[in-house]
């Protein structure tokens, strides 16, 4: 799509305003090159505004479309957004902005996701890794977030990671992640695998309800494994809780 619009469309099942597949197992991205995708809505299943195996997003708009299940804006595979925004989505599950699950991956340079809400994990961002046990052997499927600038904020979520739930790896590249909410914890960021942040800021009204403890477990972060952090700044009341070690250097961490 080159600029244009989709406006206004509904689904029983899913892809409220797209719905795209493989046909013979082969991948075609969805591409959107400017534009709106906005107001759709997945009754019946996920990926409110776009469900893809795979998206590519050059600018453009995808707002305020719903989903009763994963990705109130966007359900996709491997997702690329440069300059883009997904803002005022809403999931009834994960994902209020953007979901994927298994070896999916979500890279984003510049752009904004914003004001997304989620009924479960993941205001802003839902990425879920897991392993299906074959018989004969395991087969893991990891999911990787990375960030290049650009803005994660005023998403929310019923459960854990008001602006990013992440359960394998997530790597930031400058950027500001700011003003998220979590009934759960990580307000900012919940990540239960590996986050490795250089340069960027997780600051301000990032927070998380926490598991019953009147400071918030991880108002900005939440990490149960691997944390690594060069020239950065969190800061927040009850701002991190790291389960293992969070090895920093040139870098501002207050609140904790």
């Amino acid at each position: 799509m080159h600029n244009g619009e989709i406006i206004g469309n509904t689904s029983g099942g899913d892809g409220g305003g797209v719905f795209s597949t493989s046909p013979n197992g082969r991948v075609l991205p969805v591409v959107i090159e400017g534009g709106t995708i906005s107001g759709n809505e997945a009754r019946g299943g996920s990926g409110g505004g776009v469900w893809a195996l795979e998206l590519i997003m050059h600018n453009g708009e995808i707002t305020g479309n719903k989903a009763c299940g994963n990705g109130g804006g966007v359900n996709a595979g491997q997702i690329t957004i440069h300059d883009g925004v997904v803002s005022g989505n809403e999931a009834g599950g994960d994902g209020g902005g953007v979901f994927t699950i298994g070896d999916g991956s979500f890279t984003m340079h510049r752009g904004a996701v914003s004001e997304n809400t989620a009924g479960r994990n993941g205001g802003g961002v839902y990425m879920e890794s897991y392993e299906e046990d074959w018989g004969w052997m395991v087969n893991t499927m990891l999911s990787t977030f990375i960030m290049h600038e650009g803005t994660i904020r005023a998403n929310e979520a019923a459960g854990n990671g008001g602006g990013v739930y992440t359960s394998y790896m997530m790597t930031m590249h400058d950027g500001t992640i700011s003003a998220n909410r979590a009934g759960g914890d990580g307000g900012g960021v919940f990540n239960s695998g590996t986050f490795r942040m250089v340069y960027g800021t997780i600051y301000g009204s990032n927070a998380a309800g926490g598991l019953g403890n009147n400071a918030a477990r991880g108002a900005a972060l939440f990490n149960a494994e691997e944390a690594v952090a060069q020239q950065i700044i969190i800061t927040g009341g009850g701002a991190i809780v790291v389960t293992a070690t969070l090895p920093t250097s040139d870098s501002t961490i207050a609140g904790w």
